[in-house]
């Protein structure tokens, strides 16, 4: 079962095993970042990853809902002056 949670911008992936050999739980911590200076608001993220990304003021921010690492990371690999960083 995954579980995807967001706390003061940082972004929590829970993988819990049902396997009994494996057991327990593994958590990639995300972190999301972006630089204003260098953002254009071209907007290639909140149509990537409208859960995550929106436009506010020409520029791009991280809204106050959790989703799926695949989506943020494609996000930040399609935006052209790079700067989406995650951590």
């Amino acid at each position: 079962m995954k579980v995807y949670l967001r706390f003061q911008g940082v972004y929590y992936n829970y993988n819990f095993n049902d396997d009994k050999n494996k057991g327990g739980k593994t958590i990639n911590k995300m972190t999301i970042k972006i630089d204003k200076e260098k953002c254009i608001g071209c907007g290639s993220c909140a149509a990537i990853c409208p859960e995550v990304f929106e436009i506010k003021d020409g520029k791009a921010h991280v809204k106050k809902s959790s989703s799926k690492e695949k989506c943020v990371k494609e996000a930040a690999d399609s935006c052209p002056v790079d700067a989406i960083k995650i951590s």
